[in-house]
């Protein structure tokens, strides 16, 4: 039998040594997210466009998003007719998906909380997607297409730059226009 004070001594190494395989762990799945986004963004991206009606392609991505939007007002402003743009509906899915997610979080305890997307032509076909949320500080706005750069606590700090790539894998572009209030994500479509 082990005296009392190296019995407490081993049960205070072991939970030393319990915190520090937990860090480890912790660390280790924080750089295998880091590897799979590296990845995601070194790949290169072949589009395969084709018409797509964006208001349809927008509703789905309402759907697909229902519940982050439960409590959000979303807005479509589209001309009428709707045109047919030349895009790919899964890469255009992906970044419809990643700016949409990004405003519902912006929006968090927002009275009122409202996404508006509209579609107008200047020069060629442009898709504004604008939050009434807080915006985004002057501090960050020249850095937020840079990757791994995050404004969150919890992000990855990829998802603009690999919505930039893959509206660019298009012929598009993906820019940031600041407004007086709110944040606003302009897609320069094809």
């Amino acid at each position: 039998l082990l005296p009392q004070a190296d019995t407490q001594l081993d049960a205070e190494t072991h939970a030393d040594l319990r915190l520090a395989s937990q860090t480890i762990a912790q660390r280790g799945q924080h750089l295998s997210q880091f590897i799979q986004s590296f990845k995601q963004l070194s790949a290169p991206v072949q589009a395969e466009l084709q018409p797509v009606d964006l208001w349809l392609l927008l509703t789905h991505v309402q759907r697909l998003l229902a519940q982050e939007l439960n409590q959000i007002q979303c807005n479509l402003q589209f001309p009428d007719p709707v045109p047919t743009l030349w895009l790919d509906p899964a890469l255009s899915t992906q970044v419809l998906i990643n700016l949409i997610k990004n405003a519902v979080e912006a929006l968090n305890n927002t009275p009122q909380a409202t996404i508006t997307c509209t579609l107008h032509f200047q020069d060629r076909w442009l898709l504004d997607i604008k939050d009434n949320g807080a915006g985004v500080a002057s501090s960050a706005v020249d850095k937020l297409f840079i990757p791994f750069f995050t404004t969150k606590s919890s992000g990855s700090g990829i998802g603009l730059s690999l919505a930039r790539m893959l509206m660019q894998a298009q012929g598009g572009e993906l820019s940031y226009i600041e407004q007086p209030s709110g944040a606003c994500f302009r897609l320069r479509l094809s």
